[in-house]
Parts: structure tokens; C-alpha cells; sequence
């Protein structure tokens, strides 16, 4: 029992989360709005949009995200912080930061460590009107 107790402790859940919410990302990469190349006129996917592509990262709402987190078993007030420490999430003085999302600010988790979601600014109202550059490539895990 107390080597299992030790072998827990020692685990990193927080990477193990990244990881697996990486994953999520890929494979929902089509509810990430205004990435390079999308049009403000893009219409919504049928299960919903989850986040929009920043220039420095990607804001994930905060209901998705909880809520994927929760169903892979993680516990979102436990791991959250944790990827604050690991350079994941932007941190101010909330875990939220307000951005520029389907034409209204709103509150979402900033997530910074990922690579791959070359955005442009388009964090403002008519920030990505005629925007025409490639799409991003794949998104990959922070430091891979």
C-alpha cells in the first residue's frame, strides 16, 4: 500500500491531462474559430464551438474545457493551477482571461503552451476580415 500511496504522489497528473487534452484538441480542431484562414463568415459546427485561435495560444471556454477534463477524470480546480506552474495556462489574476470570441468578450482559459496554432491578431471585432493566410499546422505539446 505505501509503495502504490508513493508511486501516486509522484505521478504527474498535470502532464498526463496535458496530454490527453492535446489529444481532445486534435481531434476537435474543427471547434477552434477564427484560426489563419477562416472567414468571420465560418459557419458553427453542428456540436458547437469549444475555443478561437490567439496569436500567443488558444482560448478554450471554460465549460468545454472543465467538462472534458471531468470526463477524462481529472479534477479541473487540481490540474488548472498546476499547468499555470507548468507555463500551459495564462495566469492573471484569474485562471480566465476576457478575449474577443464570436463577437463578444467573454472569459476563457488561455492556453499557452501549445504550438502549432499560428494565429494572427485577430482579437478584436473586424481583426480577421480577409484573412487569408495558410492553415496552422497541427498542434503539438509544449517543449515536443
Amino acid at each position: 500500500l505505501r509503495g502504490a500511496l508513493l508511486a501516486l504522489a509522484s505521478a504527474d497528473t498535470a502532464t498526463e491531462a496535458w496530454e490527453r487534452i492535446g489529444a481532445w484538441l486534435v481531434s476537435n480542431c474543427d471547434r477552434i474559430s477564427e484560426q489563419v484562414g477562416t472567414l468571420k463568415s465560418a459557419k458553427a459546427p453542428s456540436n458547437g464551438w469549444i475555443g478561437r485561435a490567439l496569436p500567443e495560444g488558444l482560448a478554450i471556454s471554460p465549460v468545454a474545457l472543465d467538462g472534458e477534463l471531468k470526463r477524462l477524470g481529472y479534477d479541473p480546480e487540481e490540474t488548472l493551477p498546476s499547468w499555470v506552474d507548468k507555463g500551459y495556462l495564462k495566469k492573471g489574476a484569474a485562471l480566465t482571461e476576457v478575449v474577443w470570441w464570436l463577437g463578444k468578450s467573454t472569459r476563457m482559459y488561455v492556453l499557452t503552451g501549445v504550438i502549432g496554432w499560428a494565429g494572427k491578431d485577430t482579437n478584436n471585432a473586424e481583426g480577421h476580415l480577409n484573412d487569408n493566410d495558410p492553415v496552422p499546422p497541427p498542434w503539438t505539446p509544449h517543449g515536443s
